[in-house]
């Protein structure tokens, strides 16, 4: 799509320097019926070329049309399974460690409405090890790394959970938190980091 796109720039660039030619050519065009003709000639090939040009830009900005449509729509679709999961699930700032979002299972987790968690520090409701949490949390790529990590909901007692983080995008981290009763077997990265290899 870039490469169709940088083509017509080429294309609409090359048309108005053929313009502005043409335009140098009338001027002396008048003095002779000849050089008047070879004028109408190429004005009518310029008029053309942009007439393709023009409906070469019209599938292009269908297609962008169309690919917007379908990233609509993927964007909605993920907001619904956002929703719709029973799993807690958090977009969290990756800088400063504060909740952009979260999915009523995590709103029911953490105990807290929805409208008060957004905005508030996400370490605030982790027993323990929150400055290794944040730390890790401005280090996290693409693929998800686990941890093992008390988490205490508001007016509530502490809970084991397994929580699951990515970098969603450029400063987004997705968080999946799944308590230890439900949570798949399997080496955390807390044990990970005991042997050198790091964790949330």
């Amino acid at each position: 799509m870039q490469s169709s796109e940088d083509h017509l720039q080429e294309r609409i660039g090359a048309a108005l320097f053929r313009l502005a030619d043409l335009g140098q050519r009338a001027d002396h065009a008048a003095e002779s019926p000849r050089a008047a003709g070879r004028l109408l000639d190429d004005v009518r090939k310029l008029a053309t070329e942009i007439e393709r040009t023009l409906g070469d830009m019209r599938l292009v900005a269908a297609r962008y049309a169309e690919l917007r449509d379908q990233a609509a729509a993927a964007c909605r679709r993920g907001d619904r399974l956002f929703d719709a999961v029973p799993v807690a699930c958090l977009l969290i700032d990756q800088a400063a460690g504060t909740i952009i979002d979260a999915n009523p299972a995590a709103v029911r987790l953490l105990n807290v409405s929805h409208r008060h968690i957004v905005g508030r520090s996400f370490p605030l409701f982790l027993n323990g090890d929150r400055d290794r949490f944040v730390s890790r949390l401005a280090h996290l790529g693409a693929e998800p790394e686990q941890a093992e990590s008390l988490l205490r909901p508001r007016e509530r007692s502490a809970i084991a959970t397994t929580l699951t983080a990515w970098r969603d995008s450029a400063d987004v981290v997705f968080v999946m938190i799944v308590p230890a009763a439900a949570a798949s077997p399997g080496e955390t990265l807390v044990a990970a980091a005991g042997e050198g290899h790091g964790g949330i």
